[in-house]
């Protein structure tokens, strides 16, 4: 696929990357996040756009690639359950993206001056775009496991819950000034928007062995947001300029537009940035103090407005507004662009669908916007003094206790019999200690955890898991495309972009509109369809007038339409409070919210990991006191073996070879079963001359062989 646009500011130093980078990302939010419609504001006005549901992701996902998300999250819980353990995985999205643009002729003339003072008669080119994107996200990872075989009776519950929403708004209206032989002479630009994003996560932990427990119940979220009211700018060439008659040429150009010629933009902008952050849930009374003594609430509003030049511009415009502009025209095609079926010839052009010169005065007057007039304080500079104040704090509430040795100095007491000489003297060395409740009730915990298989169940995850991705290794992904190309469609009947295109060509070397309007170059039937929709004319001015009024996140991602009752009712007293209570204000109706998407790899690899992280503390807390020593712990070495009488070990292995109503897994987990007993029949072995074998229990060096009459495993005799 060719570049779609190619800007090259000429700017020494960050000045000049620092508008690159920015105006490219505004493009490609443009043409990503969905694309263009346009509202009918007079009898010749030109619509199109798109719309994108986010529930439809993981089918879209699947069907492009073949990728089976679904299989693995599936292997991941039965590799779970396998080793002994639950793990419950789910998520649930929805929301929409959609971007239209309108455009519109205005025959009423009007003197507008040129920058050099120069005025001119002038005809009006409008064009409005309508930016919508709301999502909202809500997951819940669950884990849990328990071993009642042995007297301790350990156990352990994580729940990890997740809600995440962005909306992004932004209506825009930009107005060219035309001569009647087609010569911009200038621009308007009157826009309006606002984005935001809030991510919540909660984590519950409950850890209990030999009749202690600790447990601990986290809550971290995080709202971000910028809201600009009004953003106005105008540019005035230094004297008219001929591009849109060479866009009609069809001829492949470089717009070289210098400070002489390209005359100056000059605006104004009113901006509020907010922020608001909490952190709860630290068991802080657990370790002697208040029980919120590291909870964090920040939050603040920064309004902020401002104007801006070109001329005057030290940071981005250092010798005057200037850029370069290659535009590259291909085929041509004859495209339809109303619902009436109204058709025009249409060129490729690899470019942005915007006017000439329309994405070079958006980028840099937003980028004013953005960065501010530099008399206010920002929102990063804020949380980061709001931060830097709460640490303080903290570091005044939470003091540590210290140890003094024999000869008067002093350590931290955390640094007594830790296996070095902290004291000069040596006395912080083989000191009699009375451990803290808090250590003694962890260290009854790590004790029951030891003795039970805990740390072989996750071996057997590990190993299962890791097998089980072992068929995805090889996997072929087998691409619906294999190529493509993007042409934004330039009509010299209407002197302006009239809608866009992405081309795929499949591995036989077919090529197919995948999205676009009716053309008469390409196959308008891909083999693979995907849910983003096309909207031209009537269709595109109706959808574009609803756009309008939706504004909100209830708008753009209606709680009617996001059914979290599955995630809530799997989470249970666990779930966010936000989350339950959006859900309460549903009417009831369900949508097809996906429960599986891309989305979820990440929130299992970050959940899995957090777990593992919680886990690892609080097992190592435990295992190195109870094995005695400086704490270094071989975990390669086996467990010592469990001591029960006979009556207990007889009862032992009736639970393990009944079925646990308690526990998910289907097969039971071979380090978990009594020795003397035949191995279950639903374990699986490996081929070796032509019958299934298994070495039971692993390493023991006893075989066995599958009956091929009864099923059943067989001693190797």
């Amino acid at each position: 696929m060719g570049d779609f646009y190619c800007l090259s500011l000429r700017r020494s130093g960050m000045a000049r990357v620092r508008v690159a980078v920015f105006v490219t990302l505004l493009m490609m939010v443009g043409l990503m996040s969905a694309v263009p419609t346009a509202l009918a504001e007079g009898d010749d006005s030109i619509s199109w756009g798109v719309e994108y549901e986010w529930l439809n992701l993981n089918d879209d996902i699947n069907a492009l690639t073949g990728l089976p998300y679904d299989d693995i999250i599936t292997d991941i819980e039965d590799s779970a359950a396998y080793a002994g353990f639950n793990l419950t995985i789910l998520n649930v999205y929805s929301g929409i993206t959609s971007f239209y643009v309108e455009q519109w002729d205005d025959s009423t003339e009007q003197q507008v001056t040129d920058n050099s003072g120069t005025s001119h008669t002038v005809t009006t080119r409008m064009t409005e775009i309508t930016l919508r994107h709301g999502m909202l996200y809500d997951a819940g990872i669950l884990m849990d496991w328990e071993d009642n075989s042995i007297m301790g009776a350990p156990s352990l519950e994580t729940v990890l819950s997740a809600d995440y929403e962005t909306i992004a708004v932004m209506d825009l209206l930009y107005t060219e000034y035309v001569t009647s032989d087609m010569m911009l002479v200038g621009a308007d630009l009157d826009a309006s928007g606002n984005w935001g994003v809030g991510a919540g996560m909660g984590l519950f932990v409950d850890v209990s062995g030999n009749g202690d427990s600790f447990d601990m119940d986290l809550d971290l979220s995080l709202e971000m947001g910028w809201d600009a009211s009004s953003i106005t700018s105008e540019w005035r060439l230094e004297h008219p300029s001929n591009i849109l008659n060479m866009m009609n040429n069809g001829n492949d150009f470089e717009w070289e537009c210098d400070e002489t010629q390209c005359g100056k933009v000059t605006g104004s902008y009113s901006t509020v940035q907010s922020y608001d952050v909490s952190f709860t849930g630290l068991p802080m009374d657990e370790f002697g103090f208040e029980a919120d003594a590291l909870d964090l609430q920040i939050s603040d509003s920064i309004p902020d407005s401002g104007t801006f030049d070109s001329d005057d511009d030290d940071w981005m415009m250092e010798d005057g507004l200037e850029f370069e502009n290659d535009f590259s025209f291909g085929d041509q095609q004859t495209i339809t662009i109303d619902d009436g079926g109204t058709t025009t010839t249409a060129t490729e052009v690899t470019s942005d669908p915007y006017p000439p010169g329309m994405s070079i005065m958006l980028g840099y007057s937003f980028a004013n916007a953005i960065m501010g007039s530099g008399d206010q304080t920002t929102a990063a500079e804020a949380m980061a003094e709001a931060l830097e104040s709460w640490s303080e704090d903290a570091g005044e509430t939470v003091e540590f206790g210290t140890f003094v040795c024999d000869n008067g100095e002093e350590i931290p007491a955390d640094y007594v019999n830790d296996g070095e000489d902290d004291c000069s003297d040596g006395s912080d060395e083989g000191v009699d200690e009375v451990g803290s409740e808090l250590e003694n009730r962890a260290m009854n915990i790590g004790e029951a955890f030891v003795e039970s298989d805990f740390l072989k169940n996750m071996e057997t995850f590990g190993e299962r898991l890791g097998s089980e991705m072992e068929k995805y290794q090889d996997l072929e992904i087998e691409l619906a495309y294999v190529g493509g190309d993007y042409n934004a469609l330039w009509s010299n009947e209407h002197s302006r972009y009239v809608g866009m295109q992405l081309i795929g060509e499949t591995e036989a070397g077919n090529e197919y509109s995948i999205l676009g309007p009716e053309t008469d170059a390409y196959n308008n039937n891909p083999p693979t369809q995907t849910h983003l929709v096309y909207l031209v004319g009537e269709a595109a001015d109706v959808a574009e007038d609803n756009a309008e009024l939706a504004v909100t996140i209830e708008d753009l991602a209606p709680v009617a339409q996001h059914d979290v009752s599955a995630v809530i009712e799997a989470l249970g007293i666990h779930a966010p409070e936000e989350m339950v209570s959006d859900n309460s204000q549903s009417d009831g109706e369900n949508s097809d919210s996906s429960f599986s998407s891309l989305a979820t790899m990440v929130a299992v690899g970050l959940g899995v990991l957090l777990v593992l992280i919680v886990l690892g503390a609080v097992v190592m807390l435990v295992v190195g006191r109870n094995r005695g020593g400086s704490g270094d712990v071989d975990w390669n070495a086996p467990a010592d073996p469990q001591s029960f009488s006979s009556e207990q070990q007889h009862s032992y292995q009736e639970q393990t070879m009944q079925p646990a109503a308690a526990m998910a897994p289907t097969t039971t987990m071979p380090s978990t079963l009594p020795t003397p007993q035949n191995p279950p029949a639903n374990i699986q072995g490996t081929m070796q001359q032509d019958h299934e074998v298994l070495e039971w229990p692993a390493g023991s060096g006893s075989w066995w062989f599958r009956d091929q009459n009864t099923g059943q495993w067989a001693a190797w005799q």
